[in-house]
């Protein structure tokens, strides 16, 4: 390690990743890495500002992943590795080093704001492709081949910028490992990083295929861009994006994907928990799973987002032998509320003259659909279809299956809209907080309804919240169900 040298990435006690201003990055073991060294340079936490006891810890740089995409594309165009038709012929890296974000410079409203930062935050620095031009794109400026008339040393684009594209990015950073499932517009994979045959971390990567399609692109950003926002413990980890030339199958064209790197949750999602346990979940753990969800729900709530697509599948689980976390995922249904932030974020809600929210239709799982949405021209209010959901997947958890289920999706959308009060089983018992709240959250009338906040501060379920025994016991007891099930 010389002084030049700066670390972006402390993997446990086992490798570090370096890198100097003249773009070299490099991973090592440790034990061929000068500790004195490293021990001089860091005494603090570089992210925290604790101080550092031992080695075993992991930090990671803030931009680790967008200089690791600066060091491909420059090796990219050093090697020539556009000669196969798979990267651009031109640097794409002095082309992304010329992009400069779009900067408000005009008096702003508190709300404005909202939308000033969002169209004016350095992505770049922060692992993104996207830059804030990509919002005012002229798609006419791109000509667009048909594939047919390329011939196969060609590269087609299909009327994405060239510099977007950093194709070969994910083949040479990441070795996949197996499918997790399909997302909203995408399928999502598990990953393990390794750079220098040294593995450096687990991940999951949704690949969205982008085609030709700009309107298409916008759409799946807006996902992105939700992710790069809204950052809580409850709400999965976004770490990077990118968009390169793909092929999914050996066979095929190779079309611009979308590739959305996401922290890896190794306890699966909410729904395989249920249906594979053979025992109810104790009221604890109801407790300790609805402390997680409605922490953050209440997250999206506040800053504007309505989720559409709360489900149990789309609440993934994370365990070690000493912590248990449930996030949410999969935000490519979502839509902001405020319309400023709507334009810039292009997003799809209408409002009313009132400034409600105007449904057009579900988008969700018909199982978790509230019944308003299947009422055409009907305004709701806000955040109270996805208090709904809440109130199905609170329903799921306590009694290991769903209210309402029909094979045929027509009869079960029909049960749904002819919902007058849920009938709950009698087993297992459950407390009455538990089921007043189930009851209250499936409400016909959205009006009825409770949000976030009003649950959160409740007096009965601060008591609950506050209860060590009662979400630690809860998340323990869930830690156990795991090491008991291998």
């Amino acid at each position: 390690m010389t002084n030049c040298d700066e670390i972006v990435l402390y993997k446990n006690d086992k490798a570090v990743v370096l890198y100097n201003k003249e773009g070299s990055i490099k991973a090592l073991p440790l034990h061929s890495v000068d500790y004195k060294s490293f021990e001089n340079t860091y005494e603090f936490c570089p992210l925290c500002g604790s101080v550092l006891s031992d080695n075993h810890y992991t930090f990671m740089a803030q931009t680790y992943f967008y200089l690791l995409q600066r060091n491909h594309q420059r090796w990219s165009y050093d090697n020539d590795y556009s000669r196969d038709g798979d990267t651009p012929n031109e640097s794409i890296f002095s082309r992304v080093e010329s992009l400069s974000p779009i900067h408000d410079t005009s008096v702003t409203t508190p709300r404005e704001s909202v939308e000033s930062e969002l169209r004016s935050m350095e992505l770049l620095e922060q692992g993104s492709f996207f830059d804030a031009r990509m919002e005012s794109l002229d798609t006419g400026r791109f000509e667009q081949v048909p594939y047919r008339e390329l011939s196969d040393s060609q590269s087609p684009t299909f009327g994405i910028p060239r510099e977007l594209l950093v194709t070969g990015y994910y083949k040479r950073f990441f070795v996949e490992r197996k499918k997790l499932g399909s997302g909203s517009f995408g399928h999502v994979y598990y990953c393990i990083h390794v750079m220098d045959n040294l593995v450096l971390g687990d991940y999951a990567v949704k690949k969205v295929a982008v085609g030709d399609d700009r309107c298409w692109l916008r759409r799946v950003i807006k996902e992105v861009k939700v992710r790069e926002y809204l950052r809580h413990p409850n709400i999965v980890d976004y770490k990077h994006s990118w968009l390169e030339l793909y092929r999914l199958a050996e066979i095929g064209p190779m079309v611009p994907w979308l590739f959305i790197l996401m922290e890896y949750c190794n306890g699966g999602d909410l729904q395989t928990l249920i249906d594979n346990s053979d025992i109810h979940l104790s009221d604890n753990e109801v407790y300790a799973l609805l402390y997680d969800i409605i922490s953050g729900l209440h997250h999206l709530h506040s800053n504007c987002v309505l989720y559409r697509d709360l489900k149990a599948q789309n609440v993934l689980l994370n365990y070690t032998r000493s912590e248990f976390r449930a996030v949410l995922s999969d935000f490519g249904t979502c839509e902001f509320l405020n319309t400023d932030m709507q334009n810039a974020l292009a997003g799809n809600v209408h409002t009313d003259s009132t400034g409600y929210y105007q449904d057009r239709g579900y988008t969700g799982t018909i199982e978790y659909t509230a019944p308003e949405l299947f009422c055409p021209n009907r305004c709701n209010e806000y955040y109270k279809s996805d208090m709904w959901s809440l109130g199905i997947i609170l329903y799921y958890i306590s009694y290991g299956r769903l209210p309402y289920e029909h094979i045929d999706p027509k009869e079960c959308k029909k049960m749904i809209i002819d919902h007058n009060k849920l009938k709950l089983p009698e087993h297992p018992a459950r407390s009455p907080y538990i089921k007043m709240l189930i009851y209250i959250l499936t409400e016909k009338d959205p009006n009825l309804r409770p949000d976030c906040e009003s649950i959160i501060n409740d007096v009965n379920m601060q008591r609950i919240f506050d209860e060590r025994s009662i979400i630690e016991g809860g998340r323990q007891s869930l830690i156990r169900r795991f090491y008991n099930s291998t």
